[in-house]
């Protein structure tokens, strides 16, 4: 029998209409373009949330070693003007790391009471570095190169406060040479419960991946003196100094940058937030 009306069906004919496809075409892409985003806010949530314990664990690691070092703060050169001369595995040379260069060759330093016996790095690197710089992970001393890309170590915790004095007439003078002027500072120099960051993100690794600006909104991950971490925005901390001659061989920072929480005013004497 004939098909008299158009909203029935011809016996047999129990397929859809081109019309009901291309809606359910439509619905099926609007639920992906809902969820996909939604699920990759998901990954980046829980990522942040290892990284925060990741950070955590290297602050004990910083403990361990200030336990076993007279109770100060990470730092190479004690007394003010000596470096530890470190030798460099798989094709690395030999250099002399100065005081101000722990900011990025904090790894070196500590690993042992962070990582232990493995070479990987993973504990004590963001899980997005490893994620999105795989070729990191099969670098010479891939266990600090990858650490380094994403922390750094606060220089302020291994200079004189001075350093970082905006009110001092000769402070900026001295920032020329930033290696001139470290000291050992000690954890009790340090007010806890603190405000002072010492180790942070200076990428935004769980966002766009842009490096940190004092005007930057976005929340980084960051380990507190007192040994907490959390992720807070970068503009609500207080605004760093500037001036400064940055040494550091892997250069992220350019000379005179005012650096977020690497160079935060009065040095571990100040307050971050």
């Amino acid at each position: 029998m004939p098909c008299t009306s158009d909203h029935q069906r011809c016996a047999g004919g129990l397929g859809f209409t081109i019309i009901e496809l291309l809606v359910s075409l439509s619905v099926i892409a609007v639920l992906f373009s809902i969820t996909i985003p939604a699920l990759r806010g998901a990954h980046k949530a829980a990522t942040a949330v290892e990284c925060l314990a990741t950070v955590r664990g290297i602050l004990v690691g910083h403990r361990l070693w200030s336990a076993a070092h007279k109770s100060r703060w990470l730092t190479i050169a004690i007394p003010p003007g000596d470096s530890i001369h470190s030798t460099l595995e798989a094709g690395y040379t030999s250099y002399d790391i100065e005081g101000i260069d722990l900011g990025y060759v904090w790894p070196v330093v500590i690993r042992e009471y962070v990582d232990g016996a493995r070479e990987s790095g993973e504990t004590m690197s963001c899980p997005e570095v490893q994620r999105n710089r795989p070729d990191l992970m099969n670098e010479p001393m891939r266990a600090h190169v990858v650490a380094f890309r994403s922390y750094w170590y606060s220089p302020t915790l291994c200079t004189t406060s001075r350093l970082w004095d905006d009110g001092d007439p000769g402070s900026r003078a001295l920032r020329r040479r930033p290696n001139d002027h470290i000291m050992a500072v000690l954890l009790s120099d340090v007010v806890s419960p603190s405000h002072k960051v010492a180790m942070f993100e200076h990428h935004d690794h769980h966002g766009d991946g842009a490096k940190i600006t004092p005007q930057m909104t976005a929340k980084v991950s960051l380990g507190f003196a007192d040994g907490h971490a959390d992720r807070r925005p970068v503009d609500e901390a207080a605004t760093p100094v500037g001036g400064i001659k940055w040494p550091f061989e892997q250069r992220i920072f350019q000379d005179g940058e005012a650096v977020p929480f690497a160079a935060t005013p009065l040095g571990f004497s100040g307050r971050d937030y």
